[in-house]
């Protein structure tokens, strides 16, 4: 929540929340307004005492809309901008640890943090704390001021809505993690299906189709167990407010009969009751919003800690190590992809200034990963490289890129076996 909480300022989600209560209460007001106009006007009154009304109807209307315009604009150019603070951030991230050390699956799990998961992010604000706020804000007034009509049963209003709040809470037992693994692994398919697809056009896609159509196929059926248990409590929700509409103008009926209410205030209250309910219908999906937030926040990177601040960084073209004979060194370096796999164990050697050097083994000995160590992509699980006499780790990384380049070779193995290789 810390990390939801820091993508904006109070500064900038402050005006946005004042613009939006007063969007909704202005067509809440524009509703009553009418609903007093047509009223009032039914009983054929003097013209002239319908002008205030007719006068608030049309504040009421050109509000509602300069509001709603405004909310748009600064939710909006605060969304956005929001989303380009969490993919610099995820970008940073990238460029720290990519090629990724544990293979398509985490490259996948990029992915839907990049995509699916900077868009909940962006819409945590919008979508999420901004309607819940004004809608809990104009519930609170309304309930205030239909309690000096109907009393302590005003109170059915504000409860409803935590009815409709909790039902959508508990309605998610998956987990959104599990989620997040489901689409994790589709993207994790396709990334590598779409990287050997000159390959797969000449060899036959009948096995990368069947490969990629199971995650697929799994990720359809999550998404839609999930959107059937969310339209059935919707439904449920929607009939609690139906029932509570006819509770409340029942009541409201009575009050009319007991001559302490008017019939047009009565016509007003069932138009602004109408229109509020109608409001908490979208409160189940900000609520999923919400969670969906929540869930992708964990796996945001702090972008602070991936900004480049080294001392030693200069501009390029100028190169910030000092000038040895000994241009690159390994000391007893070692690394494993996994615990007891090792890669590399103890590799030594050194490249004089001027040297042409090349690294020759077999299929899988650790050419490039070695390689990659180099580039600085990974750090070695032990031991020490050095650049010009200096160790990786006290070097900025523009420092080692400006360096050393590298230039790959274009190959791809499927994620499969040898046989559809």
């Amino acid at each position: 929540m810390r990390k939801l909480l820091r993508l904006t300022s109070a500064a900038e989600f402050l005006p946005v929340l004042l613009v939006s209560l007063m969007a909704l209460f202005t067509g809440l007001a524009l509703l009553g307004a009418s609903a007093w106009l047509v009223a009032s006007a039914a009983l054929m009154p003097p013209l002239y005492t319908l002008a205030l009304g007719i006068t608030t109807v049309r504040a009421c209307g050109i509000g509602r809309a300069v509001f709603r315009y405004g909310e748009r604009y600064l939710s909006h150019r605060m969304a956005f901008r929001i989303l380009t603070e969490i993919r610099l951030a995820f970008y940073d991230a990238a460029a720290r640890c990519l090629p990724l050390r544990s293979g398509p699956a985490r490259q996948g799990e990029f992915l839907h943090d990049l995509m699916a998961g900077a868009d909940d992010l962006r819409d945590f604000y919008v979508r999420a704390l901004l309607p819940i706020t004004a809608i809990a804000t104009i519930t609170a007034l309304t309930t205030w001021l239909l309690a000096r009509v109907l009393g302590p049963f005003a109170l059915l209003l504000p409860v409803l809505g935590l009815v409709r709040l909790r039902l959508a809470i508990l309605g998610r037992h998956t987990d959104e993690r599990e989620r997040r693994a489901r689409d994790a692994a589709y993207r994790s398919a396709l990334l590598d299906a779409a990287g050997g697809a000159n390959e797969l056009i000449c060899a036959g896609a009948g096995p990368a189709a069947q490969r990629l159509a199971a995650p697929a196929n799994r990720l359809l059926a999550g998404d839609l167990r999930l959107a059937q248990g969310d339209a059935r409590r919707d439904a449920m929700a929607n009939l609690l407010d139906a029932a509570l509409l006819l509770v409340l103008f029942a009541l409201l009926i009575c009050r009319v009969t007991a001559d302490e209410l008017s019939g047009i205030d009565l016509c007003v209250w069932f138009l602004v009751l109408q229109a509020l309910l109608a409001e908490f219908r979208n409160l189940p999906e900000d609520v999923r919003q919400w969670r969906r937030s929540l869930a992708a926040a964990k796996f945001l990177p702090d972008r602070a800690a991936g900004r480049e601040t080294h001392p030693a960084a200069t501009s390029p073209g100028k190169s910030p190590l000092p000038d040895s004979t000994l241009l690159l060194e390994a000391q007893d370096i070692s690394f494993s992809y996994r615990q007891g796999q090792g890669i590399l164990q103890d590799l030594s050697f050194h490249i004089a200034r001027g040297q042409h050097t090349a690294i020759v083994g077999a299929s899988g000995a650790g050419k490039t990963t070695l390689s990659r160590l180099l580039l600085g992509v990974w750090s070695p699980d032990g031991g020490t490289l050095l650049l010009e006499g200096q160790p990786y780790a006290s070097l900025p990384a523009s420092a080692i890129h400006q360096a050393i380049a590298a230039l790959p070779q274009g190959s791809v193995l499927l994620s499969g076996s040898i046989r559809e290789n």
